[in-house]
């Protein structure tokens, strides 16, 4: 597994600091660079609470429909089943670490995974693979 890998269309690189085998399912640690308007899209997980930990510059934050802006040290937490997005309208780069709890190997595999197609010009403007197969 790559440590540290970079998606163009979200303008993100995430480094694993601690992954599911690292922390025995406890928890997955990443930190991410998120240069000015990149971000991800509203989503929600099912079985994994997501704490955003803003380390450099502003991170905006949305649980639901409060939108926060992160400055350092602060921290906001998508429980699960809260939609939420990340992303970065500051003018600069902004890094903050994102905590997933319990771990999720299933994260870890669909960044490593979906990524790819991103970084090698596969996806679509929006993301999504060209080709419908390429995340199955």
């Amino acid at each position: 597994m790559e440590r540290k890998i970079y998606n163009p269309i979200q303008k993100d690189t995430v480094t694993f600091l601690k992954t599911a085998e690292d922390t025995n399912g406890e928890y997955t640690q990443v930190e991410v660079e998120l240069t000015n308007g990149g971000g991800v899209g509203l989503h929600y997980h099912k079985t994994y609470s997501e704490r955003f930990t803003c380390s450099e510059g502003e991170v905006q934050v949305q649980l639901n429909k409060s939108i926060l802006t992160l400055a350092p040290k602060e921290s906001a937490i998508a429980h699960p089943n809260v939609n939420h997005f990340f992303r970065n309208r500051s003018g600069k780069t902004c890094k903050f670490i994102v905590e997933l709890r319990p771990a999720s190997r299933g994260f870890e595999q669909s960044l490593q995974i979906g990524y790819g197609p991103a970084r090698d010009g596969q996806t679509k403007k929006n993301g999504f693979p060209k080709d419908k197969l390429a995340l199955a």
